[in-house]
């Protein structure tokens, strides 16, 4: 019914706000009632969230004696970029821990005002304490800003001492360890296309690489699929899909032409030619990428590499301007 609905939805908003106490609590409630009118079957799923509800709060650290909301940030210098990590503390709770890799080409006070102001402007709950490592730029227009957007106050603090200073702490370390972490990643990263450039003789460190698909549905409707690999990592902000607009029929050789011209084209005009190219199939779709680069005036050094294991063939293409 229309009220059950709106009681689950209130219930899940207690969940994910952190105040899982008063959700156990509206659930006992609801049990006991199901249980005296003898609707056990009910009565026993009630228990049975109570339950799994209390299973996950005892996974739960208790960091603040207090039962505070607050978040904590802590962050963490590397290599020209910035790890930032933040610890969301629900009702004393630590229910969950985020970072985030951010650019560092301005002073930290103003990298975090910029990453607060763009955090919270989007549908993200405002706890009533906010605990920072150092002041942010303009933190009291910041601080003016939050309780504008949360309808209440919002405390700023960058605590000195204490247990709250201690969970700064904690948030510092996390992100410390990840930007360890992420930098060994990097540098494994950074091998792997070092061994490739050896492997294929390239000239130099694949750095982007291009891989492409041509799909269609019962041979019409043919499409590309474009997925891009930068510095050894995928670039999901850089995939693309192409329709089909020259070639009727399920014809692969001439779908991949028209997309690989169509694609070097442009990277020609942008000066953004990838520095590899994949393409899935075999021979054919090899020598259709050879005859686009040599029409478009691009050296390439092109090769094919069977999987006997697999169907088809993964082709490589590295291309240069000439």
């Amino acid at each position: 019914s229309r009220d059950d609905y709106r009681t689950q939805v209130q219930g899940v908003i207690k969940f994910l706000s952190g105040r899982q106490t008063e959700v156990v609590e509206d659930l006992r409630q609801r049990m006991h009632a199901a249980s005296t009118a003898l609707e056990f079957e009910e009565a026993a799923r009630l228990r049975d969230q109570v339950n799994a509800i209390e299973e996950t709060l005892q996974q739960q650290k208790v960091v603040s004696s207090d039962g505070a909301d607050m978040d904590v940030i802590g962050i963490a210098p590397l290599e020209g970029e910035m790890e930032l990590c933040m610890l969301c503390v629900r009702g004393g709770r630590l229910v969950s821990r985020r970072t985030f890799a951010l650019r560092w080409i301005v002073p930290e006070n103003e990298l975090l005002l910029e990453f607060l102001q763009q955090y919270y402007s989007r549908d993200q709950v405002i706890p009533p304490t906010l605990l920072l490592p150092v002041w942010p730029e303009s933190h009291d227009v910041l601080q003016q800003w939050l309780e504008e957007r949360r309808g209440a106050k919002v405390d700023v603090k960058v605590p000195q001492r204490g247990e709250r200073r201690e969970l700064v702490h904690m948030a510092q370390r996390n992100a410390q360890e990840h930007a360890r972490e992420r930098g060994d990643r990097r540098e494994a990263r950074v091998a792997v296309l070092e061994q490739l450039r050896t492997a294929l003789k390239l000239t130099h460190v694949p750095e982007r690489i291009e891989c492409y698909d041509i799909s269609n549905t019962q041979g019409e409707h043919s499409v590309a699929s474009m997925v891009v690999a930068t510095n050894g990592e995928a670039d999901r902000d850089e995939y693309r899909h192409y329709r089909i607009k020259s070639v009727t029929g399920a014809d692969d050789y001439a779908s991949m032409q028209e997309v690989l011209r169509r694609r070097l084209t442009r990277g020609l005009r942008e000066d953004n030619l990838p520095d590899m190219i994949l393409l899935d199939g075999g021979k054919g779709q090899l020598s259709s990428a050879e005859q686009v680069a040599s029409s478009a005036a691009i050296s390439s050094n092109a090769s094919s590499a069977k999987d006997s294991g697999c169907v088809g063939s993964i082709s490589s293409f590295t291309s240069t301007p000439k």
